[in-house]
């Protein structure tokens, strides 16, 4: 399976905020289980990954525009050559 890391982190992670929200829906063990609370820590690590996500996309973003600026140049060299040898096969 070529992408088991990308697997093994997505249930690690869904493994994580169960733990995280049972821990807390319990008051760290103190009290017994309350829907309502797990409720609320759901919400909230929901929240902080929403935001986590939100930065990740903008830096994926601007880490593909720049590649694309980057890459902008040697395109337009690429599409002159070209045109240079269609129009010398089309006189020729």
């Amino acid at each position: 399976m070529k992408n088991w890391r990308y697997v093994l982190s997505v249930l690690l992670s869904i493994m994580g905020v169960v733990a995280i929200a049972t821990f807390g829906a319990t008051s760290a063990g103190t009290k017994p289980y309350e829907s309502n609370l797990m409720a609320s820590w759901m919400q909230a690590i929901g929240s902080v990954v929403a935001i986590l996500g939100a930065f990740a996309v903008a830096r994926h973003q601007i880490h593909s525009e720049r590649y694309a600026r980057a890459e902008e140049p040697a395109f337009k060299a690429a599409t002159v050559v070209l045109s240079l040898q269609f129009v010398a096969n089309e006189i020729a």
